[in-house]
């Protein structure tokens, strides 16, 4: 109903100024540990599974984490709302939204083929360097793999980079000089 799209259209309003304000950086639980996100996080949580697909699918997330809700002591959730979810639940759900997501990840890396990125060299693999760009935060986020130049730059350097293939979550690149 009315009331439930404007829930929705709240969490991703303020999902969007919290990122906007962050850059590419982590979202910590303590920055939506707010009264009011709790409450709308609860709220979205607690509906049909359904509604939070389509307002995941909606919002088209580049890259997304997700974890089975479980009660933080000290937090506001834990404090006001009852988890009342089967463990189960939680985890069918949890496979359900990152089998989306998975798609939604699979066509942005797929959009990046063909694309030349100035990356940071985080590693050395093998005969690989493990890189990211500045869309990728460390850690977090996938990888760049720089097939075959492994020897031609060091930790640190910046490289140029043409990807070449994309899976899910990595992109697979070429030097190029």
């Amino acid at each position: 109903d009315e009331v439930d799209s404007m829930c929705f259209t709240e969490l991703y309003t303020r999902c969007q100024n919290i990122a906007s304000a962050l850059g590419n950086s982590q979202i910590s639980s303590s920055i939506l540990d707010s009264e009011e996100i709790s409450e709308l996080l609860y709220i979205a949580y607690n509906r049909d599974e359904s509604e939070l697909l389509q307002f995941t699918k909606d919002a088209h997330f580049e890259r997304l984490g997700a974890f089975a809700y479980s009660e933080e002591e000290g937090t506001y959730g834990a404090e006001h709302f009852e988890d009342s979810i089967d463990q189960d639940v939680k985890l069918q759900r949890l496979d359900i939204l990152m089998a989306e997501q998975s798609e939604i990840s699979m066509n942005y890396n797929s959009s990046r083929v063909g694309k030349c990125y100035k990356v940071m060299v985080d590693a050395v693999m093998g005969n690989d360097l493990i890189c990211r760009s500045e869309f990728e935060s460390p850690e977090v986020d996938g990888e760049i793999i720089v097939q075959g130049a492994a020897g031609s730059a060091v930790v640190g350097e910046f490289i140029n980079a043409r990807i070449l293939e994309a899976s899910e979550y990595d992109l697979i690149a070429e030097r190029i000089l």
